[in-house]
């Protein structure tokens, strides 16, 4: 079985190449097209939710949220969004 058809989940872990390192997992987004899709959706929170819809997004990623914030932090630096989202405590 070659694994087509299967969800990334279900795909055996790939063979380590002759370096001993495996390759990347293809399905895998690279670091920038996440952050640029959770910016995305952090712009669309804030229209559709405000503030809290921004946090809600932060707290369904943390491990992105830092990265997040900066970029919306410089945002609304350069004029392009009302307020920066702050956490909500």
């Amino acid at each position: 079985m070659d694994g087509a058809g299967l969800t990334a989940a279900e795909r055996p872990p790939p063979d380590p190449d002759s370096t001993g390192r495996s390759p990347p997992i293809p399905d895998a987004p690279d670091p920038p097209a996440l952050l640029s899709a959770l910016l995305f959706e952090c712009l669309v929170s804030l229209e559709e939710r405000g503030v809290d819809g921004v946090c809600a997004v932060l707290r369904e990623h943390p491990a992105q949220a830092r990265a997040l914030l900066r970029r919306l932090h410089l945002l609304a630096r350069l004029g392009l969004l009302p307020d920066a989202p702050r956490p909500a405590s």
